[in-house]
Formats: structure tokens, sequence, C-alpha cells
């Protein structure tokens, strides 16, 4: 399961990968000479969405659960751009993010970071805040076992020295 919250912190990281940026390019950007046109509004999904996708992809971390050396995961973030569809864009792809997979949080996890293939480069503007929430609600990474030197001593003196 440690490898799921990594995949979870890589989330995190692509999420916030456009947040910040330095006020130093803030003020030597150049103002624009026309007024910036307003925000269109959003655009309401047709159709099924990304379901079918998200379904491919919890079947495909379920097989490889089953048996890890007949099925493979991918090793990008790439579902999307192998599998293009209309359907999947920014707004679509925050909400499928905000909501929970099942599975377990290795699933959710895989489902969520293949997901993220569909928006190119960064998030827009209007759903950055939604797509930051989704971060800060992601679980935390689990420990390292090597980490609990308390534990590992209180064991290692349990030891009898037969």
């Amino acid at each position: 399961m440690p490898a799921s919250r990594y995949l979870i912190a890589l989330l995190g990281t692509v999420c916030l990968a456009g947040v910040t940026r330095p006020a130093a390019f803030a003020e030597d950007a150049p103002k624009p000479a026309v007024a910036p046109k307003p925000p269109a509004p959003p655009v309401k999904p047709k159709g099924p969405g990304v379901a079918p996708a998200v379904a491919a992809l919890q079947k495909e971390y379920q097989a490889y659960l089953k048996d890890p050396k007949a099925n493979r995961i991918r090793v990008k973030s790439d579902y999307f751009t192998e599998h293009p569809t209309p359907e999947a864009t920014p707004e679509v792809i925050v909400k499928a993010l905000e909501t929970s997979v099942s599975g377990g949080a290795g699933t959710e996890a895989y489902v969520k970071w293949q997901l993220l293939s569909a928006i190119p480069g960064k998030f827009p503007d209007e759903l950055l805040k939604r797509a930051i929430n989704v971060y800060h609600r992601a679980p935390m990474p689990s420990e390292h076992p090597g980490m609990d030197h308390k534990g590992l001593k209180k064991i290692i003196h349990g030891i009898k020295k037969d």
C-alpha cells in the first residue's frame, strides 16, 4: 500500500505545480494592452463523462493487484493521451477528482493520477481552488517502517537469545 500513498503525493505535486509564481515575475510581466475577456460560463458536460475511463482504470488496477506478474499498470500518467475523449474537459476531471473511487486507497490514487493526464498543462484559474482542495483532502503517505526506531528497539530487546 505504500505505493498508493506515493501516488497521492504525486497528485498533490501535480496539482500545485502551477500554483506558485515568484513575485519577481509578477512585477516584470507586461500589462495587457486590451481588456481581458470575461471568463466563459462553465460548460455543462454532456454524455457519460469520464465514468467509463474510471471503470477501466479500476479494472486495470484490480487486475494488477490480483496478479502483478501477468498484469502491468501504467508507470506514467498517460491514460487520456492514449484514449482521448472530448468528454474529458477540465471541469469534468476536477469533478471526478472530487468524488471517491471504490476499491481502496491504492485504486483511488491510481485512478485519480491517471485522470490528471486529461488536464493539458495547468489547471484553469477558475478550477484551481477546487483542485487544491482535492489535494488538501488527500490522505498523507504512510510512514516508512524503518522510521519507527522506538518500536524497532522494543522488538530487538524483546528477542530471547536462546
